[in-house]
């Protein structure tokens, strides 16, 4: 990410063969703009721990990045699949859903997650996004008002 992708590289190599290596040297491959590199690497780590949540959250925010918030949300659902008590995937899914203009089953997600990190200040700011888009006033209020407090 700083631009020494050899030094990152180098310690990837020396660490064998663990799915949150293979994750974030996707993310390093992502960064650069290497993105069949980036692929290969989410799907080595994804395939490496199929049942567990980081590399589709993972590749989830690259989707995102990219721009491509419809695949981004079917990754965001395979990692809340696997990882049901995690809020980060049901942020992640309601941002992919919010860039959608799906404001409603955004906000969905969103209170979903708000339950498993009530005091994540950006997701009760995304959250009262949600909110105010479908005319939730007040609600959208009362999530401006946690994120205060």
């Amino acid at each position: 990410m700083t631009g020494q992708a050899a030094k990152a590289q180098a310690i990837f190599d020396s660490m064998g063969r663990l799915t949150a290596c293979y994750a974030f040297e996707a993310d390093v491959a992502e960064a650069t703009g290497d993105r069949a590199t980036a692929d290969a690497d989410y799907l080595r780590a994804i395939a490496l721990a199929s049942s567990a949540p980081f590399a589709y959250q993972r590749r989830a925010l690259a989707l995102m990045k990219r721009g491509q918030p419809a695949l981004a949300a079917m990754r965001f659902r395979d990692a809340n699949a696997r990882g049901p008590g995690w809020a980060d995937p049901l942020k992640g899914w309601g941002d992919a859903l919010a860039a959608q203009g799906q404001w409603q089953a955004a906000a969905d997600k969103y209170e979903q997650a708000v339950e498993r990190a009530p005091g994540w200040i950006e997701l009760r700011h995304a959250y009262a996004t949600a909110l105010d888009r479908v005319g939730k006033r007040g609600e959208a209020k009362k999530q401006r008002e946690a994120a205060a407090s």
